[in-house]
């Protein structure tokens, strides 16, 4: 069963367009690994420092897999910019 896995993330106030960047980058490198089927980030209309970013995964096996591949520095550009903890959800697809 495919799955999305959902970060529900804010940056530090006014630091919306840094963090657009910096998450960019994560889905170049989370794309890049086997299994991935894609990144969305959706940008709240009416909160500039807030975003969505989504991927998209076969199965949860095919997650689990890929998430030990990741890099630990693929996450050091967003961690000065964060404005709080992630919320993290995960969804299958119907």
């Amino acid at each position: 069963m495919a799955i999305r896995v959902v970060y529900d993330m804010i940056a530090q106030d006014g630091q919306g367009q840094a963090f657009a960047a910096a998450l960019a980058d994560l889905a170049s490198t989370i794309r890049a690994l086997p299994g991935s089927d894609g990144v969305d980030i959706l940008r709240k209309q009416d909160n500039a420092d807030q975003f969505l970013f989504i991927e998209n995964w076969p199965s949860d096996q095919a997650y689990a897999d890929a998430s030990q591949l990741v890099p630990k520095t693929a996450f050091a550009p967003l961690k000065p910019l964060l404005g709080g903890p992630p919320a993290r959800s995960v969804y299958e697809t119907l």
